[in-house]
């Protein structure tokens, strides 16, 4: 939402540096999904709630390959669930911004 104090980052500093900024599909958003769309509009950094992370990577952690950067923020992240994901989507770089 426009209103979430993150989102003055994740809409200004795209737009600021030659980016674009996505926004997911209205529905369920399930790792399939999530993967789907960031292959078709050419996501390279993605931001999304600890929560939300938590379910694609625990579903399947390799819905984040081929992006640059996936940051999980909002809450304190499992320090496993960011491993699996970074060790299944080499060259990603997986970050959790709490606090």
């Amino acid at each position: 939402a426009y209103v979430f104090d993150a989102s003055t980052f994740e809409i200004w500093v795209p737009l600021l540096n030659g980016g674009r900024v996505v926004v997911a599909p209205a529905g369920l958003l399930d790792a399939r999904r999530l993967k789907e769309a960031t292959a078709r509009d050419g996501v390279t950094a993605l931001f999304l709630t600890t929560a939300l992370f938590n379910v694609v990577a625990e579903t399947d952690p390799t819905a984040f390959a081929g992006l640059r950067l996936v940051a999980a923020g909002g809450e304190a992240a499992a320090p496993d669930l960011m491993g699996r994901t970074a060790a299944a989507a080499p060259g990603t770089r997986v970050l959790n911004v709490y606090g």
